[in-house]
């Protein structure tokens, strides 16, 4: 479960899974931010999950497939979305 608003992640050695807080429990407007710290040689993905059935931009999911990718994501309190 995601609880801070910067999440670093290493994603070296594997995939990583995280999933976010129900939308209307973290509250409209709030914004969080992954970011791969797993280095340039890291092929691993790191996959977000919305809480139960929330989207992430209209998808059950968001995935990180880069070297030191990020996402931006914010809600609005009944999904997530990426900026």
């Amino acid at each position: 479960l995601v609880t801070d608003y910067l999440v670093g992640v290493d994603s070296s050695s594997n995939t990583v899974t995280l999933t976010l807080p129900a939308a209307a429990t973290a509250g409209a407007g709030k914004t969080y931010v992954v970011k791969d710290e797993g280095g340039q040689s890291s092929t691993n993905a790191i996959t977000i999950d919305g809480n139960s059935a929330e989207t992430i931009d209209g998808a059950a999911t968001f995935t990180i497939s880069s070297p030191y990718g990020a996402a931006n994501l914010y809600t609005n309190g009944s999904n997530w979305f990426v900026y």
